[in-house]
């Protein structure tokens, strides 16, 4: 592979930097079967094209590379932020071991006193809200946590799997505190996804 084409993989697959992972498969295969072998039997192109498969097989590897260390790089981002966060405020180990044993109003509480107002607060006030059936604070407050620190994979997981299974029930207006029995089924589904991220687990069966 050329110099260019090894700083650039994603031009010899005739992709920009930001398409997605299937269209970086489906160009994959599409260049495979087009540079295939068994299109260049007998064909003076044959050695070109085995030239090409290398160069797009060394491409797709470099891809899955970058990425594959770009997440990495997130998520110990990610992981660095929060221990910073827990570590600048100690009380935060306080809130969520009082989370983890089941002290919710403690560990509102406790939140309740803190003047700082950062990512990790506005996150397990998210949690909080969660266990004390506030879907709609819940979602706030997770929504707040992950536009301050949009690095941070567990304030974006928890907002990102709120905002997915909270949709339809986000989605009913005005009228949404007027529960009837299914409405308040799914939103103990709802609180029980989203609590999984502080190792909760409002219905064991799910």
């Amino acid at each position: 592979m050329s110099e260019r084409n090894i700083m650039e993989p994603y031009s010899v697959l005739g992709l920009n930097r930001d398409a997605s992972m299937e269209q970086v498969n489906a160009a994959y295969r599409e260049l495979l079967r087009k540079y295939d072998e068994s299109n260049y039997v007998d064909n003076p192109l044959a050695d070109l094209a085995t030239k090409k498969r290398q160069e797009i097989n060394d491409a797709y590897d470099a891809i899955i590379k970058m990425r594959a260390e770009e997440k990495k790089r997130a998520e110990d981002s990610a992981s660095e932020k929060q221990q910073t966060n827990t570590s600048a405020n100690p009380r935060y180990t306080e809130v969520r071991a009082a989370i983890d044993s089941g002290n919710i109003m403690g560990a509102w509480q406790m939140l309740s006193s803190m003047k700082e107002r950062d990512a990790e607060w506005y996150y397990l006030c998210g949690v909080v809200s969660l266990r004390r059936g506030l879907y709609n604070d819940a979602y706030s407050f997770f929504k707040t946590a992950t536009n301050k620190d949009p690095l941070n994979m567990e304030y974006r997981e928890a907002f990102a799997r709120m905002d997915r299974q909270a949709g339809a029930y986000r989605q009913a207006g005005p009228n949404m505190q007027q529960m009837d029995c299914c409405t308040c089924c799914n939103n103990l589904l709802i609180a029980d996804c989203c609590c999984e991220c502080m190792g909760g687990d409002i219905i064991p069966c799910c």
